[in-house]
């Protein structure tokens, strides 16, 4: 999955409408489920209309708790790091396909990643 691409779009709008108030504690155990590697990687920025306003309420807030230092941008956006993204959208992507609420493409997705393809 390319972060930013629609299947991202797709996973967040899903999570949203599957767990709806319970996707604050799925992001918090995504969260917790983070092995961060030495070294930064590229900070990318996420936008109301990639994850949904709901998403983006609660990510915000979320990380807000997690890392005080950051916050959200006066243009409405997120700045996180690439693999933190990564992460949470396939964490999600995971819970949607265990939980029974994916799509053939969010199924299609994981397993061709899963395989290298």
């Amino acid at each position: 999955m390319n972060l930013g691409s629609e299947l991202e779009v797709r996973v967040w709008l899903a999570a949203s409408q599957a767990y709806g108030v319970n996707l604050r504690s799925l992001l918090c155990q995504a969260l917790a489920a983070v092995k961060r590697c030495p070294g930064l990687d590229d900070l990318t920025r996420v936008f109301p209309g990639t994850v949904g306003y709901q998403a983006f309420e609660v990510l915000s807030s979320l990380l807000s708790e997690v890392a005080p230092e950051s916050t959200r941008a006066p243009d409405n956006f997120i700045e996180v790091r690439y693999r933190l993204r990564w992460h949470l959208v396939r964490y999600l992507q995971r819970c949607l396909i265990d939980d029974g609420y994916a799509t053939p493409a969010i199924w299609d997705d994981l397993l061709g990643t899963d395989l290298g393809l």
